[in-house]
Parts: structure tokens; sequence; C-alpha cells
């Protein structure tokens, strides 16, 4: 990936300081965690939003009751698949 915008970000000390420390476990400059962390951030959230738009299919669908399950696991397991009761 090229590197090729910048960006310049006032930050407070203490989180400088974290990111120092994460970077030197990491072995990065703090400028390639910075960027690894932003990465991360971004797909983070890209992820969040394909799983609200999927959770979103199922709006008004009816759930599965327990006696659904036990129909479906009786028919699979036969009584096997009723332990419990």
């Amino acid at each position: 990936m090229s590197k090729n915008a910048t960006i310049t970000v006032r930050v407070p000390q203490e989180l400088k300081l974290r990111l120092a420390r994460r970077a030197k476990l990491e072995h990065r400059s703090i400028s390639a965690q910075v960027l690894c962390e932003l990465e991360r951030a971004v797909a983070r959230e890209e992820l969040g939003e394909a799983r609200r738009q999927a959770l979103g299919l199922f709006d008004g669908a009816r759930l599965p009751s327990d006696e659904d399950f036990r129909e479906v696991r009786s028919s699979l397991w036969g009584r096997a698949g009723m332990r419990g009761e």
C-alpha cells in the first residue's frame, strides 16, 4: 500500500506513550503502529456494519420455538436428541 497521504493529529501525551509501548512490543515505529491501529479500527467497524446488515434480514421473522428444536432433534437423532426430558 502506497503511503502518499499525511494526517497531523494532536493526541494526549499519555495516549502517545501507550502507542509507543505497543509499537515497541510489536517492533514497529509509532507511525506504523498508529497506521495499524487505524486499519484495525476501520476493519472492525466495517465488519460490525456487515453484521448489522445481515441481522436486519431477519427482522419480523418468526423465531423457532423450543418445540421446533425438539422436533428437528427428534427427526435427526431420534430419542438420543431428546436427552434431559
